[in-house]
């Protein structure tokens, strides 16, 4: 049994401008047989779904993705996946700099 009971593996459009898809693909097959299915934890599967369709041996930058996706949608995307607060509200009102 590995020391580690599971891995992490990236994939976004913020990783995708530096690491080419091919790598995070051999990372999830490598690390599903060292750990089995359940031992390889992918953040985020709907972004690595998305990505897929680009050719994974090359880095897209995160304007390339946009372009493809479309601004709105890519705002969408990432507030609904990364947890985002539109328009700063949470710290509405509070001075940061005080």
């Amino acid at each position: 049994m590995p020391a580690l009971p599971a891995i992490l593996v990236s994939a976004s459009p913020f990783h995708s401008e530096f690491i080419p898809l091919d790598r995070v693909e051999r990372a999830v097959r490598v690390g599903r047989k060292v750990f089995g299915a359940e031992g390889v934890l992918l953040y985020t599967d709907f972004f690595y779904d998305q990505l897929r369709t680009a050719d994974p041996k090359y880095p897209i930058t995160f304007e390339d993705y946009l372009e493809a996706i479309g601004l709105d949608r890519a705002a969408l995307f990432l507030s609904d996946r990364y947890g985002l607060i539109p328009n700063d509200s949470l710290f509405a009102g509070i001075d940061l700099l005080d």
